[in-house]
């Protein structure tokens, strides 16, 4: 299964490069209480507008993934800036599909084909938070989708290239 890589999306709420050097972390985020009936298009609204004073690296569900902020900038996601300088966000889909967790690993394994192995932990291991509610713990829920190696469509490619830092 290979995802739709969106880059057209950007938020304002982000702090400008790196400081504390290459992302070592993965944190594992989910929109909201699924009773709330939460969507794709209004989370990624959310975040591109800057109305919260947070943000994301990515946005996610099943066959899609939104690239809020660049790899290379710091997002506003964890709640705790020491995590925020050395992580990379994930907001995903709370209703937790099986399709759900198959582009998150994918993304996964890109973002790690960048990076390196990078450790994967729950927004709630960074501050005080339910969050990322069913997804944890999820480095154990999302195991099983990440590592299958991700075959990303040349289009995918084009985009990822053609934009600064990512």
């Amino acid at each position: 299964m290979a995802y739709q890589y969106l880059t057209q999306y950007d938020s304002p709420n982000y702090g400008p490069g790196r400081p504390a050097g290459a992302p070592n972390v993965i944190v594992i985020h989910y929109w909201d209480d699924p009773a709330k009936k939460p969507s794709f298009d209004g989370v990624v609204n959310w975040f591109a507008t800057g109305r919260g004073n947070n943000s994301a690296h990515y946005v996610v569900e099943a066959g899609k993934a939104a690239r809020m902020v660049s790899e290379s900038d710091t997002a506003w996601h964890a709640g705790n800036w020491a995590y925020n300088q050395q992580s990379i966000g994930i907001e995903c889909n709370p209703r937790n599909s099986a399709a759900d967790r198959r582009t998150i690993g994918e993304l996964i394994d890109d973002i790690q084909a960048r990076h390196g192995k990078l450790t994967i932990i729950g927004h709630k291991d960074c501050s005080s938070t339910a969050c990322p509610g069913s997804y944890y713990p999820p480095a154990k829920v999302l195991a099983p989708y990440i590592g299958k190696g991700s075959t990303p469509t040349p289009t995918r490619l084009i985009a990822i290239r053609s934009v600064g830092g990512v």
